[in-house]
């Protein structure tokens, strides 16, 4: 009887084990998961800020390739694209007479495009047709 006693002790004392290992692994899972999910939002973030002033970038250049298009032909209006590289690109919209401006004004409307990211610039283009000369007004950035 003494003998049974004893082996039931050395049982119950390794039952306090099993539950003791099961929380100390569940919790080192949920910090290796925490650290992973911390490390993924901030690679996103970095990344996707790139992607946006690449966007930005590029809408810069858009107004910039329509400028010169304009120098080049003061009558130009329409819409393309302009491929700058890579996933990067612009879509220009040039237009020759926009509603609440004078004559001699043009719209040119850029969306520069990074992967996932978009921004949309607007420039009001000052153009003397019988002089030649092209001049901006204004740049502003339109939020979408």
């Amino acid at each position: 009887m003494r003998k049974q006693l004893k082996s039931n002790k050395k049982l119950i004392r390794g039952q306090a084990a099993l539950p003791t290992i099961v929380l100390v692994g569940g919790i080192m899972i949920e910090i290796v998961l925490a650290g992973t999910l911390l490390v993924f939002f901030f690679n996103n973030s970095v990344y996707g800020t790139r992607l946006s002033a690449e966007a930005l970038e590029a809408a810069r250049s858009g107004i910039q390739d329509a400028l010169i298009k304009l120098s080049a032909n003061k009558n130009f209006s329409g819409t393309y694209e302009l491929s700058l590289g890579g996933s990067v690109s612009a879509e220009i919209t040039v237009d020759q007479d926009p509603a609440g401006y004078s004559e001699e004004k043009v719209r040119v409307v850029s969306i520069g495009q990074g992967i996932t990211r978009n921004r949309k610039l607007e420039a009001i283009v000052n153009v003397e047709k019988v002089a030649g000369v092209v001049q901006i007004e204004s740049v502003v950035e339109v939020p979408f």
